[in-house]
């Protein structure tokens, strides 16, 4: 049997290089109390990991609104404060060391995230990491 190779490392973004789910809780929450609706952590749990326009097309599920912004509005305006919040981003511990043996081992690196690119760009640029990723992919 022939011994296998590896050519690329694959990188996600969100919880992998930085922990960012409290900007997301920051962000969300900021906007569901300007929209006025009444949501719970649990609600915001259920949706931990969801791509913004879908998350915010529940909560118009859940508690609809029948003036203001449409939930593509809201799910910008979302992403909006998440970049604002992302200038204190930190590489969670590792992240550097794995980096830097990827880089070592001579393998390509690509970094694919749910995110949008603004955040994804908004990310690497806080970290300071944003040359090590030959390629990156976002799900837009």
């Amino acid at each position: 049997m022939a011994a296998r190779t590896r050519a690329a490392a694959l990188f996600d973004m969100d919880g992998l290089l930085t922990e960012s789910e409290s900007r997301w809780r920051i962000a969300e929450r900021e906007v569901a109390d300007e929209l006025g609706l009444p949501l719970t952590d649990e609600d915001f749990d259920s949706t931990m990991g969801v791509r913004m326009g879908d998350v915010a097309k529940r909560w118009f599920e859940w508690h609809p609104w029948s003036d203001g912004p449409t939930t593509d509005e809201v799910a910008a305006k979302v992403v909006d404060r998440v970049v604002e919040l992302t200038h204190v981003a930190e590489p969670l511990p590792g992240v550097l060391h794995a980096l830097d043996l990827v880089a070592e081992l001579g393998l390509r690196v690509a970094l694919c995230s749910s995110s949008d690119q603004r955040l994804i760009d908004a990310t690497l640029e806080a970290l300071g990491i944003a040359d090590r990723f030959e390629v990156i992919h976002s799900a837009e």
